[in-house]
């Protein structure tokens, strides 16, 4: 699914605000009777006001959840690893987190330019899927080798995880170098 961009958020807090408003104006001529002549056709009957109104109450719940989806994000919590669990409480770590130590680990090994590490949990453990370009210069067996080794060390002795797969993918040979700002 596409993230959604600022503007998309604000345009759908906005959509939901005015249906929201419309489905509460539309709810009080359904409670209140009072109703203006030209929508008097749908109210005619009590059944046909019952409808409209269910229908009306689905609108505004429908509104008021994508306006707080909008406005509250996700409200989903970062995907964690447990690091240490002793009497004291619990130690986690954000697999972004991990991913970004994956990162700087892989960027250190000769011939590596770009990195996109995905860390995945499974019920056997952590598994770490790993795109890489590297320079057409380096052999990319032993390459590959040296950062399945550095990372699985880096991470288990930084954050005490056993990293159950690495998988490398070589998605680019380039030549270009970008410049380090450091």
């Amino acid at each position: 699914m596409k993230k959604l961009t600022s503007f998309d958020k604000a345009l759908l807090a906005l959509y939901s605000i005015i249906m929201g408003i419309v489905a509460l104006f539309v709810l009080f001529l359904v409670i209140a009777g009072n109703i203006p002549y030209y929508l008097q056709l749908l109210f005619k009957n009590p059944d046909q006001r019952l409808i409209v109104g269910i229908i009306v109450v689905l609108i505004f719940i429908a509104s008021i959840r994508l306006l707080f989806t909008t406005i509250g994000g996700s409200g989903k919590r970062a995907a964690q690893a447990l690091i240490e669990d002793n009497h004291l409480g619990q130690v986690r770590i954000t697999l972004e987190a991990l991913e970004n130590l994956v990162k700087r680990v892989a960027l250190q090994v000769t011939g590596v330019k770009e990195v996109v590490p995905k860390i995945i949990v499974t019920p056997d453990g952590l598994k770490l899927l790993l795109k890489v370009a590297v320079t057409p210069d380096i052999p990319i067996p032993q390459a590959s080798l040296e950062l399945q080794t550095s990372i699985k060390e880096k991470v288990k002795e930084v954050a005490g995880i056993e990293l159950k797969e690495t998988r490398i993918l070589v998605n680019n040979i380039t030549n270009e170098y970008k410049a380090r700002v450091e």
